[in-house]
């Protein structure tokens, strides 16, 4: 009785090829190996850009799905994102689930993310500068929302185009727009923005089917109120290094001959000294972050403004900078209670039980403190 269980070889049919369930191999021949794509060691647990993740799905080699609370997205290996085009490609290869898993897709069709159809398609329209110079086609009118929009506010650059609405209190059936010149929101356009009454059945009937609303001065009432005027906030330019260690001295002034690119003007490089010379310093802050406080020096110009620009320094030019400390009683509580907090992970992450116990009882005596900033 036989007990052979491969499919015999019909007659005049060769054995292996390309797509033949068994491969032909010459004797001393060795057959390519699969490409390794390394591993990405992921968990339940692990930190994502996302927070913490709650599930995780290998995708295959080299790949997982990760998703959070709030969000999620895609994790390669070096090797795969080696692969990824530089122009669309993550530094530390994480891609985000909305947009820029098109891109892993798009490399990767191995994955099975989506079809190699719609991996194109969400090039195109997230991505379309990099679609066409990856693949040298000029993407129509019509097959990306990003090239679609950019070409729209191009078009409408000196008109007034809505960037916010509200149902208008004082005229039923209207709807009060706030425009600016071609929809932009930096700090000078929003000094120039203006208001106008529309019928509230003609803008629902325009706003989704462009990728912006514009408004005829001509045709509308502008309502626009007269803005009062803003306060310029004072500017501070003493450093005073007496009494600083010789360490700190040093490393403050590293910090002042750093150089820093303005922010309206990519063009303009200065150092950090120029910077409180010419343009002065408005007031200086903090912030903790990961168990480690920062320290920066901000530019903002009316007191009314949340928009600054910040200049990151160390502590002893912190401390030298005659400019106003912005931070409250409850800001610095809140700094310590999280510096406190992350000292007790850093403990248990130690497996050091003495010294958890320790900082645990820091870290309720400043959340303690912090609670009573809030009575107050």
């Amino acid at each position: 009785m036989s007990t052979q269980t491969t499919a015999r070889q019909p007659k005049g049919v060769p054995v292996g090829g390309q797509f033949a369930a068994t491969a032909l191999a010459e004797s001393g021949t060795t057959l390519m190996p699969e490409r390794d794509w390394g591993a990405v060691n992921l968990q339940v647990g692990s930190v994502t850009p996302w927070g913490k993740a709650d599930s995780v799905h290998d995708l295959g080699p080299g790949a997982v799905q990760v998703s959070t609370p709030g969000h999620g997205g895609v994790k390669l290996s070096a090797t795969r994102n080696r692969a990824v085009h530089a122009s669309i490609r993550s530094r530390d290869g994480w891609y985000e689930e909305d947009c820029e898993f098109h891109a892993v897709a798009f490399t990767h069709p191995d994955l099975e993310l989506e079809t190699p159809e719609q991996a194109a398609r969400g090039m195109k329209s997230w991505f379309p500068d990099q679609y066409e110079a990856i693949t040298g086609e000029t993407i129509a009118p019509g097959e990306s929302h990003q090239k679609d929009q950019r070409a729209w506010h191009a078009k409408h650059a000196d008109d007034q185009v809505v960037i916010s609405a509200i149902t208008s209190e004082t005229h039923p059936g209207m709807v009060e727009l706030t425009t600016t010149l071609g929809g932009a929101r930096a700090s000078a356009a929003f000094e120039a923005e203006r208001t106008f009454l529309v019928p509230t059945e003609r803008y629902r009937e325009d706003r989704d089917s462009q990728h912006g609303f514009v408004v005829d001065p001509a045709l509308y009432e502008d309502i626009t109120k007269p803005k009062a005027p803003k306060t310029v906030l004072p500017r501070f330019r003493g450093v005073h290094f007496e009494g600083m260690s010789a360490a700190g001295e040093a490393r403050s002034r590293k910090a002042l001959a750093g150089r820093w690119r303005s922010a309206g003007d990519p063009e303009t490089v200065r150092t950090l000294a120029h910077i409180i010379a010419e343009d002065g310093i408005s007031g200086k802050s903090s912030h903790v972050n990961n168990g480690r406080r920062t320290h920066f020096l901000k530019t903002r110009v009316h007191a009314e403004d949340s928009a600054s620009t910040a200049y990151t320094v160390p502590e002893a030019l912190f401390d030298a900078m005659d400019a106003p400390d912005e931070r409250t009683p409850r800001d610095l509580a809140r700094d310590e209670w999280k510096l406190a907090d992350h000292q007790v992970d850093q403990a248990r992450r130690a497996r050091d039980w003495a010294a958890v116990q320790s900082a645990q009882l820091k870290a309720a005596q400043a959340r303690k403190t912090y609670d009573t900033t809030l009575e107050n």
